[in-house]
């Protein structure tokens, strides 16, 4: 039946009716038959205890002893050279002023004494 048929809003609903009670009584037939088949299920399983095996406990094997390791002699730690700090310009510039200071001035006549 196809439900452009109906024309009224009444028969639709009357019909959507229809269809939800027809399957949620199906659904309540089949769950009624389903379950003493599950109850005999639940105590067929509940009845047989399960059967485990006991674990094997791991045998513990001792280790051997490891021989004693011979000892070499310290070996003397030399010093390695200190590096030396890049200079800051502030630096380079003092370095400078101090090495001219200490210069003699030249003059077109030579040094003076």
């Amino acid at each position: 039946m196809r439900l452009k048929e109906v024309v009224s809003a009444e028969e639709l609903l009357g019909l959507w009716k229809l269809i939800s009670d027809n399957v949620w009584t199906a659904i309540n037939t089949q769950s009624q038959a389903s379950a003493p088949q599950a109850e005999t299920r639940r105590t067929a399983a509940a009845g047989k205890p399960k059967r485990t095996k006991p674990k094997a406990k791991p045998i513990k094997i001792p280790r051997p002893v490891p021989p004693p390791k011979q000892r070499t002699p310290p070996v003397p730690v030399i010093a390695k050279p200190q590096q030396q700090k890049p200079l800051t310009a502030q630096q380079v510039w003092n370095k400078r002023n101090q090495q001219a200071l200490q210069r003699q001035p030249i003059t077109a006549f030579g040094p003076t004494k």
